[in-house]
Formats: C-alpha cells, structure tokens, sequence
C-alpha cells in the first residue's frame, strides 16, 4: 500500500468514526442516556487517527507553517530522491502508532477481571453494586447487535377474556387547583359502584401510552423499559365483574386473569 493510499484510508476512517462520535453524542443528548455505546471508544480512535493524519503530513504542514510564518526553510539544497521517498522510520512509526491504537482499543474491549473487595464502613454500596455489575465494550457492543433474544415489549396473557375500556381522553376531571382547594378528609364511604370511565383514566394516567409513536407512557421509566405490570383487582366497579385483571397497556384494555364474587370490604 502506498503512502497516499494510506492517507486516504486514515481520512476516510477519521471520517467514520467522527461521524459516529456525533451521531451517539446527539442520541445521547437528546434521549437523556448517561454513555451510549462505543461512544468513548470512537473518540479516542478518531483522536488516533488525526495523530496518524498528521504523521503522514508532517512535512506538508510545517511547510505551510514556516510559509505563513515567514520562517526560512533548515535546509536550502534540493532533497534528493531518497528524501523524498518515505522513509522508513516513518513507516515504522505509523505502524507503530496503530498497533499502539488497536492495542489500547482491545484492552478497553476486553472485559476486565474485578476484584472483588470487602465492603467497609464507608464503602457507598450503590457505587460498589454499579461498578460490580456494569457491562464492558465488549458486552454492551453484543447486547446492540443480538436482536434476535429481546424480550417481549408487552406482557399479554393470550388465554385470557379481553375487556376493552372507554378511551381515556374522553374523562375530564377537576383542575390541579379544583383538587387542592376542594380537598377535604372523609370517613363516609360512598356505597355507589366506581364508573368504569374513572377506572379507564386511572389506568391511563399510571401506565398508559401517551407518545404513540414511541410508545412512552406517563410513568417514567430508565432506558424506556417499563418494568412495571398493572393488575387491577375489582370488588364492585359499573359495568365489570368482579376479578383480578391485568392491564394491557398496548391495547388500553384489561385481561380477565380470575373471576370471583364481590365480597365487601
């Protein structure tokens, strides 16, 4: 491979690298993720490979420098063809460079062996647990590119009854302000049955989807995973049977899990 071709090679990968170094920075930023993957990894190769550049323009860059300087040139007899032609010791310090780069890439890859110390008095043991279990380059890189054993994005019980609600945009309740000036303790309990319309609602605004197109809902989640499963259990709600349900988020819906006979309270 020629020098020339080499360069270029070093412009094109710089230029891939940095391009993703912006990409996972903007991804980072706007999803509010604490290190997006490689991210770390990709500056530190784009910061090798504008060390590579410049090695292979040295000469083409001090040149412009005593140029636009007004420095004289240290030599003023022409350079013979040897000189010209790369030398060797360049060649050498460029590969070099690389293996240096590719080494320090593998070492940061490679998952390292914890040693696991005793907890003291002192010891923060969220900071231990996180340092204890975060995953290396290596694994976060595997679990990015394996689509093929994500679990399911919704828990569904196929066998179960399916129980639509009413839509939960159509319930109306009273303002943040209506509610804390007309909140008042109680201890008479209504006898009345709960509308299933408020049911609807309360569900929704626990875990319901409020960002269809990515499927956010309205409680916060890290990493958008949503842990959390709903399951409602109704003693004496208008227009349901007593059971316990669960709530199918992706379908604002409930699953008749068990039906069984009201029984008071």
């Amino acid at each position: 491979m020629r020098r020339k071709d080499l360069d270029y090679l070093v412009i094109v990968a710089m230029l891939v690298s940095g391009l993703y170094v912006t990409f996972s920075g903007l991804v980072a930023d706007v999803f509010g993720f604490p290190q997006f993957a490689l991210h770390p990894a990709a500056g530190y190769v784009t910061a090798a490979l504008a060390t590579v550049h410049l090695a292979l323009n040295w000469r083409k860059v001090m040149a412009y420098l005593r140029k636009r300087l007004g420095l004289r040139k240290r030599r003023e007899r022409p350079e013979t063809p040897a000189e010209r032609s790369p030398a060797r010791g360049r060649r050498d310090f460029v590969i070099s460079g690389l293996a240096a780069v590719g080494g320090f890439i593998l070492g940061r890859l490679l998952p390292r062996r914890r040693v696991l110390e005793r907890p003291g008095e002192d010891t923060d043991l969220g900071e231990l647990y996180h340092q204890w279990s975060k995953p290396g380059y290596l694994q976060a890189l595997g679990a990015l590119l394996d689509w093929g054993t994500q679990p399911e994005r919704y828990k569904t019980y196929p066998d179960a009854r399916q129980i639509t609600l009413p839509d939960p945009r159509g319930f109306r309740g009273l303002s943040m302000e209506e509610a804390v000036e007309t909140r008042r303790s109680v201890r008479d309990y209504t006898d009345g049955s709960l509308p299933l319309e408020q049911l609807s609602y309360l569900l929704h605004a626990a875990q319901g989807i409020t960002e269809e197109r990515w499927d956010f809902r309205a409680a916060p989640s890290a990493g958008a995973l949503y842990p959390i499963e709903l399951y409602a259990v109704a003693h004496d709600v208008a227009g349901l049977e007593p059971g316990i349900y669960h709530y199918a988020v992706q379908t604002h819906g409930l699953e008749l899990l068990r039906q069984r006979t009201a029984a008071p309270l």
